[in-house]
């Protein structure tokens, strides 16, 4: 992959993008350069933004015989929602990490043939709760606590499908009264807790700041795929993804793309 654009001043009512030619197993596709002084109409295709799709559909150009093909992205990466950077020895994903399910799934589809996916041995339920002091939450409690919010989760698939406020109202309207309940007014302040982590690990799945922003009903029209749904990658992160729509699995591709160039609009 070879990056393309020159330099020069910025005007007003511009767009900074990485301008990006795509090379992947034909060297002779790579696209044409050209600058700020030359009209974009001599470019055959212009694909707007590097994340999956926008890889994807350069890819597929390429494989039927389109030579002339320039990605813009506004970013100073390529990914989009895709964002795996280098952490020590390792890496980390700081958007897209796991593989939701197995059947119906493309990413599993892509992947498994190549056997870069792996059954992670995460057991949420089952690992034990440290409280900001230091102190390791009785696992007694934990374990009711945790049973509450999986129920609530469940139960969910039924009584979110007419529900018209929020996830997050749900959530806690239904967990306070459930916890008092079971501990009456005990265990309140470490209830509030296990809510917030919840609160962030349903957040990190549906993809939202706050679950107060997420529609509870609309929660319910979202289907997993069947099959395990925490399979991890076995190295180099979810960025594979790119790797696997650029045809590039043993290869080594040049990425060189240019920053901070000018797109007059």
């Amino acid at each position: 992959m070879a990056g393309l654009c020159e330099g020069g001043n910025e005007p007003s009512g511009s767009l900074k993008a990485i301008v990006i030619a795509l090379w992947f197993k034909m060297p002779h596709a790579v696209a044409k350069p050209f600058g700020f002084t030359e009209r974009m109409e001599e470019v055959q295709v212009v694909v707007v933004g590097a994340g999956a799709a926008g890889v994807a559909a350069a890819a597929r150009l390429m494989e039927r015989g389109v030579k002339d093909i320039v990605i813009l992205e506004a970013e100073e990466r390529m990914g989009g929602r895709i964002h795996t950077v280098l952490f020590g020895d390792a890496v980390l994903d700081l958007g897209a990490q796991w593989v939701h399910g197995e059947v119906g799934n493309v990413v599993y589809s892509m992947a498994n043939r190549y056997g870069l996916l792996t059954a992670s041995e995460t057991e949420i339920i089952e690992s034990p709760y440290i409280e900001s002091t230091g102190n390791v939450v009785n696992s007694d409690i934990a374990e009711k606590i945790m049973g509450i919010l999986t129920l609530i989760h469940k139960a969910g698939d039924v009584l979110l499908k007419d529900f018209k406020a929020s996830l997050g109202q749900y959530y806690n309207a239904v967990f306070q009264r459930k916890m008092e309940e079971e501990f009456s007014t005990s265990h309140s302040k470490l209830g509030r807790y296990f809510l917030d982590w919840f609160q962030k690990f349903e957040n990190s799945i549906d993809g939202s700041d706050s679950w107060f922003e997420t529609s509870g009903r609309g929660l319910t029209e979202y289907w997993d795929c069947e099959g395990n749904l925490l399979l991890s990658w076995k190295s180099g992160g979810y960025r594979r993804v790119l790797d696997l729509l650029m045809v590039c699995i043993n290869c080594t591709l040049s990425v060189e793309p240019r920053f901070s160039c000018t797109i007059k609009s």
